[in-house]
């Protein structure tokens, strides 16, 4: 070997120079010229040696055992070790050879070239026969089961060569340093496949060399410990060869342990302190993980600010894998054991703010890391974050992703609940009626404070599940009743405030236990639960019906007169196992709680307090078990006695004209008990009463009577009609039921047209969606399902089509002008209902109910409350795709036309292009161009239809019948936004659709005719040309001028067809970049001129500052669409689209 080649390298690294304290093989002496020419290198080149003639084998190469993986690694490294010993040129040449193919290179080192090239020539010469057929290499090749392996492999196998080299050739001076030195060449190439598979082993080099130094500094502390214990020993008790012994073995280790450290230094310098910072994410990854190992296991030497300020710069990396390794190494750092505060305390100091901002990292599972690593900073040091920082963190177990919400909760658990400085073990503890102490008290009542100052009370259900595998509390029903009852000694009990929120806490608590479901936008819908877990929630659940069985009662007749306390202890009783009732005897509990029910229902009026009461009935009044009787007898009853009231108070206020205050409260409150009770019961049934009946006088009458009662009556119809439906076979029906359930129907949806056109806005509200979903019940489709109930399917006339879309007109998409003397629950609750509104009109749409067209004011309004409602749009658009494309696109063709001539009759004339106006519609139509995808074939009929809609709408007359300008000619330039959706015969096809239409018109030149000219030339232009101008070709973002690009940096078809702009750009030039980006488009296979134009512009600016950025535009001929279409559409018949438009 050279012998300039190890100082070459040295100096190009700028490395610190450092005493020569290895050991030299046997024939190059200390003294000798050898020694001098090594003075002053941190590690002296290897020597050299003749080499030994080895004849070639046609056996595996050492990359296909590798690769192949059948054999056991150290096996595979205790060969190469075995050749290694016998020549160790030879051995040397293997493993250089291993190093180019794991690369991907089919380049060979001979022998030759290992003797006379330096290592940088050698990796130049690979490097030109690369020749890559593609992009990737067998580090990120993942289709073949061996090349998955290949990354362990390789791990595996640097590791057991040092290994098994590490009392030998680790320390003869050349081994290591021809690898080392040639790994360092090639972890600087421009080569990505070099340097990506090179530092990946240089690194692994490197953490084994490091276990050997762990292993060296281990045996040298028990050496220097034998050494001082002998030598302190008394004289007469000494042994001088003993002591020379362990001085010679004392300092043999000494002399490793600094050979290795130099070894490492060398390396790192070399390689790690370029390669953190590679423009390969994982690259950088496997950098920052292999700096978190040494630091861990080599602590006394990486343990410094020196190598940690590569892991807090690594923090602000911008790809996210990269900063979840680097976080994940940090965490490694503060799990030491203790001894190692101090170091880290400058680094903790300097990156604390930038981890506490990782907890809010756009990728979830950097910051699940994030707030793993701050809990386990904070129980190193409780004082490092601050009380802020905690805060910050604390909010996090209400995000909407549960691994991130649960990390927060560990955290929370930790300061606040069940840590040290928590107040769950000490500073809340209180006896139970049973005398017992119980730790979950404190515990608990730290939770309801924390909940009760996070003002989310609305979100009780996310922190439950939060801390619901993190804390065992939350299911210890006997602690929760205890604080609610007052059990506990006096000083303990929670203010009203916090009994609210622990009841609403209890109540998720059950809902998690029984069911096992997440809440809602954490993890998928409908998930289903494994086999332990849902054995785990059988068992939670049976436990909590014992224990509430007996309590609910108690807790009821409690809080029975507050209103959200009921309505959440409700909710528990539909989470009973019922079968407890019985197995357990709890009959009498089951009376007192029935008997607490009917009280409630009968003092209480509100609406959801009354609903909550029937769910629970409804629940109870289940045949399957054996309390189904007592329960459904106290339900009759209960319901006897509402229609009773019903009945007295509806005939003195509605037959008798009774409007005073007393008759006309008896009559609200009976009206919200039966519409509660008209939705789990078929109330309609009773003989009390013809409550239908009284149900259409009353809304007959909607106008004298309060909105709060029509809007009951008009549920309580609704409701009753679903009954009878339900009630009639739907097989074979009778024809009485039939004729009278059709009377009913048609009845009532008169009298809802009605109050739709004169109720006011409270009970429009309700009326508008009884109207929709009465539509969607009795629709066509209840006839395709059941053939026999054809007679009662109901359609919307034109006229109730039209009121219904005025409503969103006037209703909907307005926007909120109280909006600023209007409460932020009150917005949200207006949103819902508005939201609530607009998908049940969208049902009747998407259902196919009503036409299409009908959603005009829909689409009209995406961009506008796009914020507001664009999921619903969005969705309902997909919808009306599936049941008509061709109808759909021109319903959106008529929104575009109906938003331009609204904004052409508010600007009171003719539109300007560049108008506020002008730019909404361009907006809405570029927004509707994404919605057809990439598809042109699927969409081909479709997208005529829209250009014929509008092409109609933007010539259509004056009603004079004169020959003067259209005035809606400026909707051409919408009508632009979909030409790219054409096809390229298409487009002639529209193109002579075009010329049919204008050929009435006076000649259209002039400025006012621009918008039919560039239409047109869009259309009939057979070049289809475009200009680069037209395209950004800037300056690469983030990279430097005249850095490499990733064309430079592989082979393959961008680096063989790269283009060299010139100082003149003539004809030729622009036929070379024709045909180069033609050959681009068809080889590569992308079908769209857009992406040949993006290529094209890639390659113009691969050198930065491109010469052609500032001379004329050069056009260039793309390939048609035409012939780039898929396998059997090259048929597409201009014939059947021309009938299509003419039509």
């Amino acid at each position: 070997m050279p012998s300039t080649r190890k100082a070459k390298l040295v100096a190009k690294e700028t490395i610190a120079t450092a005493p020569d304290t290895r050991r030299r093989p046997k024939d190059s002496p200390a003294g000798g010229p050898a020694a001098e020419e090594d003075e002053g290198e941190l590690m002296p080149p290897p020597s050299k040696q003749r080499r030994k003639a080895v004849p070639k084998t046609v056996e595996k190469s050492l990359y296909e055992t590798v690769l192949n993986g059948r054999m056991d690694m150290q096996a595979v490294a205790q060969d190469w070790v075995e050749v290694y010993k016998a020549d160790r040129d030879a051995g040397l040449l293997q493993i250089f050879q291993f190093f180019i193919e794991a690369s991907g290179c089919k380049g060979e080192i001979d022998e030759e070239m290992q003797a006379n090239l330096e290592f940088a020539e050698i990796i130049r010469k690979m490097t030109e026969e690369f020749d890559e057929d593609s992009a990737d290499y067998p580090l990120i090749i993942a289709t073949d089961r061996h090349f998955k392996k290949l990354r362990a492999n390789l791990t595996d196998f640097m590791q057991h060569v040092v290994k098994q080299c590490q009392n030998s050739f680790i320390y003869d001076g050349y081994l290591i340093d021809n690898v080392s030195s040639f790994l360092t060449g090639l972890t600087d190439s421009q080569v990505r496949a070099f340097r990506h598979t090179s530092t990946l082993l240089t690194m692994k080099l490197m953490t084994a060399i490091v276990d050997i130094a762990v292993t060296v500094e281990k045996a040298r502390e028990n050496a220097r410990r034998q050494y001082e214990s002998e030598r302190h020993k008394h004289q007469s008790k000494k042994a001088s060869e003993r002591l020379s012994a362990l001085q010679h073995k004392k300092q043999e280790l000494d002399q490793n342990h600094t050979e290795l450290l130099n070894m490492l230094i060398f390396i790192f310098r070399g390689v790690f302190v370029f390669r953190y910072r590679d423009v390969v994410p994982d690259i950088r990854s496997i950098s920052i993980h292999e700096l978190g190992l040494w630091i861990v296991k080599l602590p006394s030497l990486y343990l410094e600010d020196s190598y940690l300020k590569y892991l807090g710069w690594t923090l602000y990396d911008r790809v996210s894998e990269v900063r979840l390794t680097c976080v994940k190494a940090i965490m490694s750092l503060y799990e030491l054991e203790e001894g190692y505060e101090a170091k880290l305390e400058l680094f903790t100091h300097r990156f604390k703010d930038r981890i506490v901002e990782m907890t809010l990292d756009k990728d979830y599972e950097v910051a699940i890391a994030a707030v793993r690593l701050i809990l386990v900073i904070t129980k190193k040091n409780a004082n490092v974050m601050s009380m802020r920082d905690a805060e910050n963190v604390y909010e996090l177990v209400f995000s909407s992703n549960r691994g991130v919400a649960q990390a927060a909760a560990e955290f929370l658990n930790y300061k606040m609940i069940d840590g040290p400085d928590g107040d769950g073990e000490s500073s809340f503890l209180s006896s139970s009626r049973k005398g017992e102490q119980n730790p979950n008290y404190g515990k608990l009542k730290t939770a309801v404070q924390f909940f009760h100052e996070s003002e989310l009370h609305e979100h009780a259900t996310y922190l439950v599940d939060s801390l619901w595998d993190v804390n065992l509390m939350l299911k210890d029903w006997q602690a929760m009743t205890d604080l609610l009852l007052d059990e506990l000694s006096s000083g303990s009990s929670l203010n009203q405030g916090q009994e609210m929120r622990l009841i609403d806490i209890m109540r998720c608590c059950v809902h998690q236990a029984a069911t096992g479901e997440y809440p809602p936008g954490r993890g998928t819908s409908h998930r289903k639960l494994t086999g332990k877990e849902q054995k785990q929630a059988r068992d939670d659940r049976y436990d909590m019906s014992e224990h509430f069985i007996e309590t609910l009662p108690l807790l009821l007749s409690k809080y029975g007169s507050e209103k959200e306390n009921v309505n959440h202890l409700l909710k528990i009783a539909t989470h009973f196992d019922l079968d407890v009732y019985t197995k357990s005897r709890k009959e009498k509990h089951l009376q007192s709680l029935l008997k607490i029910l009917r009280d409630i229902v009968e003092k209480q009026s509100d609406q959801s307090t009354l609903q909550a009461c029937a769910d629970v009935f409804d629940y109870f009044c289940n045949e399957q078990y054996a309390i189904y009787a007592k329960a459904d007898l106290a339900k009759s009853s209960l319901i006897d006695s509402i229609v009773t009231k019903y009945k007295d108070a509806w005939l003195l206020c509605i037959e008798e004209e009774d409007s005073s205050d007393e008759a006309i409260w008896a009559l609200y409150s009976a009206t919200k008990k039966l519409h509660a009770f008209s939705s789990v019961h078929p109330v309609h049934t009773t003989t009390i009463i013809d409550i239908w009946e009284s149900v259409m006088r009353t809304l007959k009458k909607a106008s004298q009577i309060p909105d709060e009662i029509v809007v009951a009556m008009i549920s309580i119809g609704s409701n009753i009609l679903l009954w009878i439906l339900k009630s009639i076979n739907n097989k074979s029906p009778d024809r009485a039921e039939l004729k009278s359930l059709k009377k009913k129907v048609n009845n009532y949806m008169k009298v809802l047209q009605e109050l739709l056109l004169t109720a006011n806005a409270m009970t429009l509200c309700e009326t508008f969606v009884a109207v929709c979903d009465n539509l969607v019940v009795f629709s066509q489709q209840l006839a395709v399902l059941y053939p026999a109930l054809e007679p009662l399917v109901y359609e919307a006339s034109e006229p109730l089509q039209q009121q219904l879309c005025s409503y969103l007109t006037e209703y909907i998409f307005t926007p909120d002008e109280s909006a600023m003397d209007t409460d932020d629950n009150d917005k949200i609750d207006e949103m819902h209902n508005k939201r609530r509104r607009l998908a049940a009109f969208a049902k009747l749409v998407t259902c196919n109910i009503i036409p299409i067209k009908n959603s005009i004011e829909i689409f009209k309004n995406y961009v506008k409350f796009f914020n507001d409602y664009g999921d619903i749009i969005k969705h309902t658009l997909n919808k009306c795709r599936e049941v008509s494309r061709v109808n759909t696109a021109q319903t959106l063709a008529m929104a575009l036309a109906k938003l331009y001539e609204e904004v052409t009759e508010d600007n009171g004339g003719p539109i300007d292009a560049r108008s506020d106006g002008f730019g909404l519609i361009r907006d809405l139509a570029r927004r509707f161009a994404l919605t057809f995808g990439l598809d042109q074939i699927k969409n081909r009929e479709s997208i005529a239809a829209l250009h014929k809609q509008g092409i109609l709408f933007a010539l259509k007359r004056h009603p004079d019948g004169g020959l003067n300008l259209p005035p809606n000619l400026s909707f051409l330039d919408i009508l632009c936004e979909f030409v790219n959706k054409l096809l390229k015969q298409d487009r002639r096809v529209v193109g002579s659709y075009l010329d049919k239409q204008i050929v009435n018109l006076p000649p259209h030149q002039g400025e006012e005719w621009a918008s039919l000219n560039i239409y047109r030339s869009m259309l009939i232009n057979d070049d289809d040309t475009r200009s680069i101008a037209s395209t950004s070709i800037s300056k690469p973002r983030g990279r430097r001028p005249g850095a490499r690009t990733p064309a430079h940096r592989h082979g393959g078809i961008i680096a063989s067809t790269a283009i060299k702009p010139r100082r003149v750009a003539d004809d030729d030039d622009v036929a070379s970049i024709s045909a180069s980006v033609s050959a681009l488009s068809t080889g590569s296979g992308h079908g769209s001129d857009a992406g040949s134009s993006r290529l094209m512009t890639s390659v113009l600016s691969e050198e930065g500052e491109s010469p052609l950025r500032t001379r004329k535009p050069i056009i260039m001929k793309l390939p048609a669409p035409s012939e780039l279409l898929p396998e059997g559409a090259e048929g597409a018949d201009e014939t059947d689209l021309e009938n299509f438009l003419m039509e």
